[in-house]
């Protein structure tokens, strides 16, 4: 593998938390699979890396992010196909 290519590649959690932050500003997600289809969508030079991978990413972000900024909070799912979705937040607390 080419070191430009994981150079590249290695983007993807900053991309991931962007896309993220804004979802979970405005509309949030269904489930993992929605949130999956819906990052590729917009970043399609990821789409073809596994899902075990975009995983690891996401569990990043739900780690080390601070819910209260966001409207809505990311909930996991008792359902394991849908994995996690979002509801409203109600620890938001905007800033002035």
């Amino acid at each position: 593998m080419k070191i430009e290519n994981w150079r590249q590649l290695n983007k993807q959690q900053e991309h991931l938390n962007l896309f993220l932050s804004f979802t979970l500003n405005n509309d949030g997600f269904d489930s993992t699979p929605d949130l999956r289809e819906r990052f590729y969508k917009e970043y399609s030079k990821y789409k073809n890396q596994t899902n075990r991978t975009f995983n690891r990413y996401f569990k990043k972000f739900r780690d080390e992010v601070n819910m209260s900024q966001y409207k809505l909070k990311i909930v996991q799912s008792s359902v394991r196909l849908q994995g996690f979705y979002t509801e409203e937040n109600t620890d938001f607390k905007p800033k002035d």
